[in-house]
């Protein structure tokens, strides 16, 4: 029989109120990547492919094998899942990328300054509310 003094029989007692409780998040970085990859409906041998590293690897992200993901990794999965690379490793911000205001920022990379101006205050001015016929919003 054991002979456990009394100053440390509380260690011996399950501590279920010390439990975390969890949360609707993505806590872990496996969920995410599955949930990345799952939602993007590309595979793990694309997945892997992309990332120039073996589907294994992929499989350990995914079975939280692996704790984290190497840059450049990271940046592919990002890609090729359409997910936030920051979302991906943390959790944090915003899960997906915003397709549209992308394709705009590209846009204005290669046009001239006199485009970008135009285009800026073409979209100030449609972001404003629409007034109604009768003077209201």
């Amino acid at each position: 029989m054991l002979n456990i003094k009394p100053q440390f029989t509380h260690l011996m007692q399950p501590q279920f109120n010390r439990m975390p409780v969890a949360s609707c998040r993505m806590n872990t970085l496996s969920e995410r990547v599955t949930k990345a990859i799952n939602e993007s409906g590309v595979d793990v041998q694309q997945v892997a492919k992309a990332c120039g590293i073996s589907v294994q690897a992929v499989y350990k992200w995914i079975n939280g094998l692996s704790k984290t993901i190497a840059g450049e990794h990271l940046v592919e999965l990002a890609r090729i899942t359409n997910f936030e690379a920051r979302w991906i490793i943390s959790g944090k911000g915003e899960k997906k990328k915003d397709h549209k205001a992308m394709a705009v920022y590209f846009a204005m990379q290669t046009m001239p300054e006199y485009k970008k101006d135009v285009l800026v205050k073409t979209s100030t001015a449609l972001a404003e509310p629409e007034e109604s016929s009768n003077g209201t919003q």
